[in-house]
């Protein structure tokens, strides 16, 4: 079986985090991010996914967790959907909106750990 290596990163502005809404999920939000390719590290699969999702440069604050990936990060640029059919909305979540939005349980714990010091 193969392994999939999941990498996803915390973006943070003015106490919010962005989260995007998936096509084939309507409703279901997730952070930007994706899967890593064979060849790749992580940030630099990292890296890829988040200027093929919201057209941005991205640079490293913190890895915040391993398995997954999970990195808090700066942007460079303003976010925007590239591909309109994989994502429906870009949303900019207080911490509230983040434990009511956010769905993929295996990556949440770890956003809720970090998320708690940075959107207080």
């Amino acid at each position: 079986m193969k392994e999939v290596r999941l990498v996803c990163g915390e973006l943070v502005i003015d106490n919010k985090m962005l989260l995007m809404s998936q096509v084939v999920d309507d409703g279901i939000f997730l952070m930007p991010g994706g899967k890593a390719e064979s060849h790749e590290i992580a940030f630099d699969a990292l890296e890829r996914e988040i200027m093929e999702e919201l057209g941005v440069k991205i640079s490293m604050v913190d890895v915040l967790n391993y398995n997954p990936y999970v990195c808090q990060l700066n942007i460079h640029g303003t976010p925007k959907i590239i591909e309109p059919h994989k994502c429906l909305e870009l949303r900019w979540c207080s911490l509230d909106d983040v434990k009511r939005l956010y769905k993929e349980k295996k990556t949440l714990k770890v956003i809720l750990k970090y998320a708690k010091k940075v959107l207080s």
